[in-house]
Parts: structure tokens; sequence; C-alpha cells
């Protein structure tokens, strides 16, 4: 199995628990990664009228909080995230024109959209760079791009990221099968294959605003956020820890710079 089927497979079965994390404020890292993402992604969208796509958008979650003033268009891969974004939308009395989609072919025509957002995707693709050629031609000059990026140099993330390779190597081969399903199933989790063999991008922030250049955009805004371990997700000092260094961050530019996520906003030039 490619890596695009098995991303697609494990977001497919993930849909129901992915809607559940916006459900109540955050009480976890990474719930307050998911929502700090948004909060700074609704912000770089603004409300004026347009035509905005949400590529990615999962079970619709920043989809449906789009200004209502907008033509919203939403696109997934995984089908149950798509139903999910259906229902959102439907119970919010919310006008969205969904469509199954790989980010790699979005079936739109050149400079269609106003504003294009990709939250949450870049990570996973296993060509980044299609991805953003692909959202740089429909969307029209002038529009703007708003895309979030797991850091490379938030040493948070490097961390974690050893961490859970060590966690997976270890309990793939020392767990009975049985047993690690039975604890995750407890845990509301998936025991599959594709969760220990996909690697998740990591960016460096500096050469992805040299692409974006290259392609013809110039950064209006980023923000980095989120400052604790995914290992302690749950662990109330982990997020004391993020608060204070989340306030720290509005008076210390470098200190952001180790943030998490960074979420961008670039401008298509003219």
């Amino acid at each position: 199995m490619n890596a695009t089927a098995t991303i697609r497979k494990r977001f497919s079965a993930e849909a129901e628990n992915w809607d559940r994390l916006y459900d109540t404020s955050p009480s976890s890292i990474y719930e307050h990664n998911l929502w700090e993402r948004r909060r700074t992604a609704l912000a770089y969208a603004g409300r004026t009228p347009g035509r905005i796509l949400d590529v990615g958008c999962g079970p619709g979650n920043v989809t449906i909080e789009l200004p209502e003033s907008a033509d919203i268009t939403a696109t997934d891969f995984a089908v149950p995230m798509l139903r999910n974004a259906q229902t959102a939308a439907h119970d919010r009395r919310k006008s969205v024109d969904l469509a199954a989609s790989d980010a790699t072919a979005i079936p739109f025509g050149d400079e269609t959209f106003d504003t294009v957002m990709a939250l949450g995707l870049m990570e996973y693709i296993p060509s980044p760079e299609s991805v953003l050629a692909e959202m740089t031609r429909i969307l029209a000059p002038g529009g703007n791009l708003v895309i979030s990026l797991p850091n490379a140099a938030s040493p948070f993330i490097k961390v974690d990221d050893a961490l859970k390779t060590i966690k997976n190597a270890v309990t793939q081969v020392l767990i009975p099968a049985r047993i690690r399903r039975r604890v995750k199933a407890l845990l509301g989790k998936l025991d599959a294959p594709y969760y220990f063999t996909h690697n998740r991008h990591r960016f460096e922030v500096e050469a992805t605003a040299n692409t974006l250049m290259q392609l013809g955009y110039d950064i209006e805004s980023q923000k980095y956020h989120t400052f604790g371990f995914g290992v302690l997700n749950w662990v109330r000092l982990n997020q004391w820890l993020n608060r204070k260094l989340e306030t720290y961050t509005e008076t210390h530019p470098n200190l952001e710079k180790l943030g998490w996520t960074i979420v961008l906003k670039a401008k298509k030039r003219s």
C-alpha cells in the first residue's frame, strides 16, 4: 500500500475522533495546537467576501467557521471526513460546496479562488511541492494562501519525534498484537501498520518561504504557536509551560520561532 492510500485509510477510519477534538475547549497540548491553528488561520482568512477553498478540510471544523459572506468550497480525499463536514455544515445552516479530491489534483479551473487554505495537510503529503503548485494554480492573482506547517526547528517536535519512534518500535516488537490492539481500542486509537511506517514532513520555515516566493508569493504574516511536548499531552505541567512560553513570545520573537506549528499567510502577486 502506497503512502497516499495509507493516509486516506487512516483519516477515513479516524473521522469521528477528529471531529471530537473540537467539541469542547482544549484540554491537552494536541487540542491546543488544533484550536490555535484554527484561530490564527481564520484571522488570516479575514471576514471579507470572496471565493474560499479549504483543502483537506477534514470534518469541517474550520470550514464552518469561515465568514457567512464568502462562497465556500471544501475538499478532502477521505469520504467519511466529507460526510462529517456535510453534517457540520447542515447543523450550522452553512452553505458549503464539498468535493472528494486529492490535494495534488484539485478539480477546479485556474485562478478560481480568492483564498486557499490548507491546515494540517502539508505534513502528510508525499510531495508537498506538488500541492503548493496545485494550490497556486487555482488561486487568483492577489489572492491569499493560508497554510500551516510543523516547524522543523521546534525542540518540542524534535523530542516528540524521537520518543515516538522509540515507542512505536518497542510496542511493535515487545507487545503482542492482541494486547496492543485491546489497549489502543480502550484509548480510542487504531492499531494499523501505516501508523508506524508513514513519516510526516517537518518544514524549515525559511526554505518554505523561499519556495513560496519562487512560486510568486509575498509573505504577509506568520505566527508560531504551541510550546509543549505531545508525549506529555495531558500533563498539566506541560500545559502550564505552554501558557508561560506563549506569554513570553509576545516580547521575545526568537523564542516564538521554537513553536510547534507555524501558520503562514502569503499573497499571490498580480
